[in-house]
């Protein structure tokens, strides 16, 4: 069923003739044409396909899937203007045929290249306030030195042999289960070729197989620790993958149905809310209680608008490059979601491979990465943010590769930080809520100690309610109204004096669920890991095709991977040796504020 719904290699082979008439963005991978939804007469199916005289498997015109791919989009080819083979988006689809890369050339892609990407130099600059912003400029064509695909052509000869593959998809799989299981990937692993509405086509989950199952998160089910009524929240045994926007199904659920629902709110890394769609509010869970599972069954990604056709049904070419502009939310305007626009903007040595703010050298008021024009979350209009959505993509198959917090092991651990003396500026009878002058941290059921607050002792409560970072209730209490003097000493205090529920992934060790002798037992590979957040997603640091990126480095070229063999791999990297680090820390605080490394002069924006 999995080959029938991938059926075509991912690209534009339109007639595999000898004048092939160039497409512009979609070509044969529109959903609504594939569908029947917009026409009955589909030109498409004769791009790929053939019903008697089929080259390859699923009566594909190649002779398999990678080989049909790479006729529109491997190096000097026609029918489409993006060469994933080089990491190059052409002005045309001619250009792209053109002999020795000669065509115009419109911009670097987003995602590197399987046989040569354009990875060039870093530059970082600080603000007055000593945030770091850092930009991966555009160089020459490079080999690889990591794809996530080993690609062949027709004849079966390797294309990319700087590229080991290793065939693993690494860290797939529940909590303590060993590396990663063995795979085979493909094109269409990633992409849906009749197209589906999704960014860059990509399937709902990505579809590796291990030769005998497919191996997604999907097939990853997590055990639940508990329901909780009073939050309405869930909480999974260990760290959970699960980001807004992400649709799940739940099964065996104490206070709430079996069935499909749509992750809204993730407090922790084993918390979240649900409902029955993803601009609702958070289901109703009648009572708390232990037991049931959970697994993820999309993990969707919005597309830029598609556009309108022409008069002869071809769509507006797309922006593939990573020249990215800041725009207005969801509304398209500023954002260069099409070809036609990005020619204004430098040439094809233009843009940022990093592009974790726009613009890069914003000291304040850019956005996340957002080559969709969503760069921010906004559930009431059904908008989750892009770096949101692409970093459950890619957990969706390297599951213990997106971290936030773990569970605390032991129960008596400190957190990631000290339990701080919070002051707090008042309290509200008419909403019972305690109101502290900075952010609290707490989450619900934390135990704090309360001083000087009026109406209530001097005592410990339990946290009720969270209704934002520096309001709170407690159970079982009734405050009265109040202002306090920030000190010192502060006149009203709180702090937490239970431990932590959770902390940061590399405070606590992520967890397998089992336990030896009370203690909650560690992931022995992926025990401690960096966390990833809205603005440092899977795609802010790695790239999705390939990188050039060199690990020449006495330490960067003897990092063993996840198996224990030593590597020099870039793993799709942005930035040579573990300069991807510096891109965000200086663990050394000497860097000062208003400096500036790199190239000169400054390189510009976008």
């Amino acid at each position: 069923m999995r080959r029938w719904t991938l059926l075509l290699a991912g690209a534009a082979l339109w007639l595999f003739l000898a004048a092939i008439p160039a497409l512009a963005d979609g070509g044969p991978h529109v959903a609504t044409t594939n569908s029947g939804a917009s026409t009955l007469t589909a030109d498409s199916c004769a791009g790929c396909h053939r019903a008697h005289t089929a080259q390859g498997q699923y009566l594909i015109t190649a002779s398999n899937e990678e080989a049909l791919c790479l006729t529109c989009h491997g190096a000097q080819s026609s029918g489409a203007a993006t060469d994933v083979a080089t990491g190059i988006q052409y002005a045309t689809a001619a250009d792209h045929n053109t002999a020795g890369s000669a065509g115009a050339q419109l911009g670097a892609l987003r995602a590197g290249g399987f046989e040569q990407a354009r990875l060039g130099v870093p530059a970082r600059l600080s603000t007055s306030t000593g945030s770091l912003k850092t930009k991966v400029t555009v160089g020459a064509a490079v080999n690889t030195t990591s794809a996530h695909l080993k690609l062949h052509n027709g004849a079966g000869a390797d294309l990319n042999p700087g590229v080991t593959s290793n065939g693993i998809a690494w860290g797939n799989g529940a909590n303590g289960s060993g590396d990663g299981p063995a795979v085979a990937l493909e094109c269409t692993s990633c992409h849906n070729p009749h197209g589906n509405g999704n960014y860059r086509i990509l399937n709902p989950l990505p579809t590796a197989t291990d030769g005998v199952n497919t191996t997604t998160t999907a097939s990853v089910q997590l055990a639940v620790a508990s329901t909780n009524a009073l939050a309405d929240t869930i909480i999974t045994v260990v760290g959970h993958p699960y980001q807004v926007g992400d649709l799940v199904t739940l099964t065996g659920l104490i206070g709430i149905a079996n069935g499909n629902y749509s992750v809204i709110s993730v407090p922790d890394g084993t918390k979240f809310q649900v409902a029955t769609t993803l601009s609702g509010t958070a289901f109703n869970i009648t009572s708390s209680g232990a037991g049931g599972t959970v697994q993820r069954t999309s993990a969707p990604v919005t597309d830029s608008p598609l556009g309108l056709p022409d008069g002869n049904g071809v769509y507006a070419t797309k922006n593939y490059t990573v020249i990215q502009r800041q725009g207005t939310q969801a509304t398209g305007a500023n954002y260069l979601f099409y070809a036609s626009q990005v020619a204004a903007y430098g040439g094809p040595t233009t843009g940022d491979y990093f592009h974790r703010a726009v613009p890069w050298s914003a000291a304040s008021g850019g956005t996340d990465d957002a080559p969709n024009g969503m760069p921010a979350t906004v559930a009431a209009s059904n908008q989750v943010a892009f770096n949101v959505q692409i970093t459950a993509w890619c957990s969706s198959c390297h599951t213990r590769y997106l971290s936030v917090a773990n569970p605390n092991p032991t129960g008596t651990d400190p957190g990631s930080s000290a339990a701080a003396v919070r002051t707090v500026a008042s309290s509200t009878a008419a909403t019972n809520t305690i109101t502290t002058s900075a952010s609290h941290g707490f989450v619900i059921g934390d135990v704090v100690t309360v001083s000087g607050i009026n109406n209530l002792a001097n005592t410990s409560y339990t946290v009720a309610t969270v209704p934002s970072s520096t309001t709170f209730t407690l159970s079982g209490a009734t405050v009265g109204d109040g202002t306090y003097a920030a000190g010192p000493p502060p006149a009203a205090t709180v702090v937490r004096s239970s431990a932590p529920q959770t902390a940061s992934s590399w405070w606590f060790p992520r967890t397998d669920g089992t336990t030896t002798g009370g203690t909650l037992d560690p992931d022995t590979i992926y025990k401690f890991q960096h966390r990833t957040v809205p603005n440092r997603a899977c795609t802010t640091c790695h790239v999705a095709h390939g990188s050039n990126a060199a690990m020449t480095g006495t330490y960067s070229s003897s990092v063993p991977l996840p198996n224990g063999v030593v590597s020099d791999s870039s793993r799709l990297l942005k930035i040579d040796n573990r300069g991807t680090c510096q891109a965000c820390h200086d663990p050394t605080g000497t860097f000062g504020n208003s400096n500036y490394n790199g190239p000169l002069p400054t390189p510009g924006v976008p």
